[in-house]
């Protein structure tokens, strides 16, 4: 498909978000969970009018710039979610931008996924070093453009979800540790008024306010009065006297007395609103004016303990979350019942935070799965581009000594035939001659020479097959299908494997037999199913070296490769009995243990060792072969005996 839109398209407005579906647009996309804002910078119309009307049909909101400046000023305006950016732009390239955005605070996190008619290695990697999270060459595919774009606007959401549940997890370890330092201090404490204290100045110092009063009940005025106060400036002091009554509450009046009879906290954000400072030191002493008061009690069994009120020169509006850690605070330096009940909310606190962090780690796991799969599968596709560069760069030079052997063959026949007659008309050479004849052993020089030549010639043929089979190996881009020879990919793929099937180590060879049947071209991705056939290879191998270690002498290693057409054969994409080409591979080696077969084409599964499987081979070939192609791919397995892998592909065209 192209990447151009028609000129008669209307043009993309390049100011506000566009959120429109054309009834008109070929592709339909399954809606974002959100109108996700996308900003494209392309300095080609055609480009952005065809980009604009695919992504906005797909739901999300498009703003387009033609230029980098226009694009920094529309991210300066309005920040998007996803950016897509053209390497080259008239007054700068993609590359810069990108590593503008990526030292910005507010924009170094957008992800940018980069467009270009470039498609060399170093371009991409530049691409990647700068900070973009993906390289899209044009011209592009639909489909792939929206999965990519879905693909960085999930992960986008993913590790902002992450941030966010890690930094509440951080502030309510926090809120824990100041918990724990209370309860463990106070619990040291020798007595009430030492536990007071630790809890003032601890409160004070976590909230960063300015200072903390303990107000109690003296029993014989029945009156609240400060009995203990931290002060940020000078530390503790005590210096209330019940004998001042201008200093003291009545239960229910001001702040300390109210507490007291509500045995609820209270916030007031507006002192001086209230008819009496609560605060002892600011009535005793200048202070600069306190603007913010909180009130908790400290509840024992039955009744109130004492009051805290703490005090801060800023005007804060009233903050719940604050208002009920210093509560938890306070409680725990009442009676031990208080403290034990603490000390369980502490550790149900403690196992909600574990709940979290355990939910967390599984969803960075599935983040981390996703990533290996894309990274499996562009290091296949980065492992085919390399393939058919080596085929390419050897095959100049093969070609040249399998030119030249032939001359060469002629040219040595025609020296030793023109060497045989001077030995038959002057049989007693000079003496120089003769010791030179001895020196260079002439008649074993005569026989091993032509075989020289010829061994030569079998090894540039032997190269030219190798050279071929990396080029139908490393054939076939994923973003358009092609007529493929299937028996050929398979073929070059054995011929890529022929150290393993032939592997000095092992005792024995592994025998390859071939059962062709006459099988037509068909459309397919042909690098995609190269892939398949070298991951379900490797696995057979795998299995009969496994078997061989354990195995009796007579034991023969083979590997049976079966096509055929089967015109009754009816898949489950292809109910109506489509013909189908049928593909078997069958081993002889240890098979499939049936307790793990159910999980053979898990994600990251493998019962090979670390240094061997990764566990994402039959996950990505299952996923190519029915996902990609609309096939099937299923196996049968006896432990001990073997294992038959089969892929069914359709006939008829993948669109």
């Amino acid at each position: 498909m192209s990447n151009t839109a028609d000129s008669s398209s209307p043009n993309t407005p390049q100011s506000g978000w566009q959120n429109r579906r054309d009834s008109s647009a070929g592709m339909r996309s399954k809606p974002p969970r959100r109108a996700d804002k996308i900003l494209i910078a392309d300095d080609a119309p055609a480009n952005l009018s065809w980009l604009a009307q695919i992504l906005s049909g797909a739901g999300y909101s498009v703003r387009v710039a033609t230029s980098g400046a226009m694009a920094l000023r529309a991210i300066q305006s309005s920040l998007p979610d996803l950016i897509l950016l053209d390497v080259r732009m008239p007054d700068t390239n993609g590359y810069a931008i990108c590593q503008m955005l990526k030292t910005r605070e507010t924009t170094r996190d957008i992800p940018v996924i980069f467009l270009s008619e470039l498609s060399q290695t170093l371009d991409k990697m530049k691409a990647f070093e700068v900070g973009g999270v993906d390289y899209l060459t044009k011209p592009f595919e639909p489909t792939e453009i929206l999965a990519r774009i879905e693909h960085h606007l999930e992960r986008r959401r993913l590790q902002q979800q992450f941030r966010e549940q890690n930094r509440q997890l951080r502030e309510q370890n926090a809120q824990l540790q100041l918990l724990l330092n209370m309860t463990k201090a106070t619990s040291e404490a020798p007595d009430f008024d030492a536990a007071l204290e630790v809890v003032l100045s601890q409160i004070c110092q976590a909230i960063d306010w300015s200072c903390g009063e303990a107000w109690a009940i003296d029993r014989k005025t029945n009156r609240l009065s400060c009995s203990r106060g931290w002060y940020a400036d000078s530390g503790f002091k005590c210096d209330a006297t019940p004998e001042t009554p201008n200093l003291t509450f009545a239960i229910g009046e001001g702040l300390p007395g109210r507490v007291w009879s509500s045995q609820q906290p209270e916030w007031i954000e507006d002192l001086t609103r209230e008819e009496r400072n609560p605060c002892f030191h600011c009535q005793t002493e200048p202070l600069t004016p306190v603007k913010t008061a909180l009130g908790v009690p400290i509840l024992g069994h039955q009744s109130v303990l004492a009051v805290l009120v703490f005090f801060s020169t800023k005007p804060l509006p009233p903050n719940e979350r604050l208002m009920q850690l210093v509560s938890i605070v306070a409680s725990q330096v009442g009676s031990a019942i208080e403290r034990k009940r603490s000390e369980v909310e502490l550790r149900r606190s403690q196992t909600q935070s574990k709940a979290q962090t355990q939910r967390l780690l599984e969803l960075l796991d599935d983040l981390q799965r996703a990533q290996a799969q894309l990274f499996e599968r562009e290091k296949m596709s980065s492992l085919g581009t390399l393939m058919a560069g080596i085929a390419h760069e050897i095959n100049s030079p093969v070609s040249f000594i399998y030119s030249n052997i032939a001359p060469a063959i002629q040219s040595a026949t025609d020296l030793l035939d023109l060497l045989a007659l001077y030995q038959t008309y002057y049989p007693n050479p000079v003496v120089p001659i003769r010791d030179k004849i001895a020196k260079i052993r002439l008649d074993n020089l005569k026989s091993e020479f032509p075989k020289l030549l010829r061994a030569i010639r079998e090894g540039a043929n032997r190269i030219s097959e190798i050279v071929l089979s990396l080029r139908v190996f490393s054939r076939g881009d994923r973003a358009q299908t092609q007529k493929f020879d299937l028996q050929q990919g398979i073929e070059s793929t054995l011929m890529l494997l022929q150290n393993r099937l032939r592997n000095p180590k092992n005792s024995q060879e592994i025998q390859v037999v071939r059962e062709y049947g006459e099988i037509p071209p068909i459309e397919c991705y042909p690098g995609q199913l190269n892939q398949v056939f070298m991951n379900l290879l490797n696995n057979a191998i795998d299995a009969i070296e496994e078997k061989m270690q354990t195995a009796n002498a007579d034991f023969i290693p083979q590997i049976r490769i079966t096509t055929e057409v089967d015109r009754t054969m009816a898949s489950a994409t292809q109910p109506h009995g489509e013909p189908q080409v049928k593909i078997r591979i069958l081993d002889n080696g240890s098979g499939i243990p049936s307790q793990v077969q159910n999980r053979l084409f898990e994600p990251f599964f493998t019962t090979k060792s670390s240094s061997k499987g990764t566990g994402l081979g039959l996950a990505i070939s299952y996923s190519i072969v029915v996902e990609q192609h609309r096939g099937l791919l299923t196996f049968q397995s006896q432990p001990g005996e073997g294992t038959q892998m089969t892929i069914q592909l359709p006939m008829g065209s993948l669109e």
